[in-house]
């Protein structure tokens, strides 16, 4: 793969997903389905998933050269949404760090754990 693929957002998002796939498993002890796709027109990647009747969609696109993440939880009529850049940490070749991933994908499902605390409690 080419430098220039390792700076694509399916590849970031792709990477995401594996990460989250792999942090569900090991939470959950078994399977769940996190979907991926990609739109190459407008260069976007969505990563979808759904627990305990919380649906999350993380949208991952470029503005200019910069890559942002949306994240947003929906569940019981009520909807959280948080935007933010990000910077994944590479190696030399442009990989990302799987140390990274994990890290994103650990602070992903920690939103999801807060807005269901809030469910919850209202």
């Amino acid at each position: 793969m080419k430098v220039e693929k390792y700076r694509g957002v399916e590849y970031v998002a792709q990477e995401i997903t594996t990460a989250l796939n792999r942090l569900i498993k090991e939470k959950s002890g078994g399977d769940l389905t996190v979907s991926h796709t990609h739109n190459p027109d407008n260069q976007t990647s969505t990563i979808s998933y759904s627990i305990a009747g919380i649906t999350t969609e993380l949208t991952v696109y470029k503005d200019g050269r910069k890559l942002h993440l949306t994240q947003t939880n929906q569940g019981k009529g009520l909807e959280s949404k948080t935007e933010k850049e990000i910077k994944p940490k590479r190696s030399k070749e442009g990989r990302i760090s799987q140390t990274w991933t994990t890290q994103f994908a650990k602070s992903s499902f920690q939103n999801l754990k807060d807005f269901y605390k809030k469910l919850n409690s209202e």
